[in-house]
Formats: C-alpha cells, structure tokens, sequence
C-alpha cells in the first residue's frame, strides 16, 4: 500500500507555473470534470477555498496525485442544503461546526486503489485538531457513487439528503464525532510533510 501524505498547496501563487498547470489538467480530466464542471470555474473555486481555509496536495509515495481543500459551510450552503434551521436541527445543530471538504484524485490510475478513503481519514482525524470544534463534513452528489463508496469507507455517515441546484439529490455525510480523535494512521506528524 502507498504511503499517503498531505502537502501545502498555494495556489495564490500558482497563476502561470507549473502547480497551476497540473492542477488544470487534472480539473479536465473525464473523470473529474464530470463533478467539478469547468477546470477554469473549478480553479478559480479552489484558488478562493485555498485562501479562505486550506488546500493540498493529495500524495501517494511522495508523488501528487490530487488536490483537497476544505472551508466551513458558508449561511448560503446552509440553505441549500437545510433550507431552514428548524430542518437543520435534526442533522446538527444551527451552530454546529462543519468543515467542508472538497477534494479528487486527478490521476486515473490512482483510482479504486484506496486513495480516496485514506485521505478522506487522514483529513477527517486532523480538523479537530486544527480548527477546534469542527467536524469533518462532506457534500457528495447521489449519483456520484464512487464518491459515496469511499467516504463511507472512511468512516462518513449519510445524514442528510439535499436537493442541490447543479447536482440534484445530494447527500451530506459527516465524520462521527468518535471516529475523528486518534484516526489517523501515521501520526500527527504526518499530516503536512
């Protein structure tokens, strides 16, 4: 099995280099265009998540095979997907602290190999120790299923189904608080290498 890491991504600094390069030809890709839309509108997503909270390099034996990044849900992502606070309240709090994560493996041959569970874990075990009181969220299209399969793999759980305006039913998954603290694999030095 691969060793996983985590690498900072600045992709404020990425305009015409080779980061940004590679980023783009990954956003094209079949296989994530189809859940990421357009690279440059997908690009221009990651380079305002990246500034507001953080994105990464998804590595695997040291070589960059995606990107992940992750934000608190914003009050308009809150209405699209409870549509109020009272429908909220049954899937976390109105003031629960969700960190949502975004990410794809741009590689086609890393695909199906465990890279998506993995690093789904390794970022899950770290928010909390990041970003104290958050927990680990994700958005996931229902007809994305290899998305599905490998955040339940990674210990998510459906809480919610969502209509989104670009990807229909949509289901919102979350970490179990439990399974957060102390899961991950390679120690808490392992987290940026």
């Amino acid at each position: 099995m691969p060793h996983y890491s985590l690498q900072h991504l600045n992709l404020d600094e990425a305009d015409h280099n080779p980061i940004r390069d590679r980023v783009l030809a990954w956003l094209a890709r079949p296989h994530v265009r189809e859940w990421w839309g357009e690279p440059d509108e997908a690009f221009a997503l990651l380079l305002k998540r990246s500034v507001e909270q953080a994105a990464v390099f998804l590595c695997a034996d040291n070589r960059e095979i995606g990107c992940a990044c992750w934000q608190t849900l914003s009050p308009e992502d809150r209405e699209i997907i409870f549509g109020s606070p009272e429908a909220e309240s049954g899937v976390a709090s109105p003031t629960a602290k969700i960190m949502d994560v975004d990410l794809f493996i741009g590689e086609a041959a890393e695909l199906g190999r465990g890279a998506g569970p993995a690093f789904l874990r390794r970022i899950a075990a770290r928010i909390p120790g990041e970003y104290p009181g958050f927990r680990a969220g994700l958005c996931v299209a229902e007809e994305n299923e290899r998305s599905l399969r490998a955040a339940l793999k990674a210990g998510f759980q459906k809480r919610h189904c969502f209509e989104d305006p670009e990807d229909g039913p949509t289901w919102l998954l979350i970490r179990s608080k439990d399974e957060q603290v102390g899961d991950d694999p390679d120690g808490a030095a392992a987290f940026f290498e």
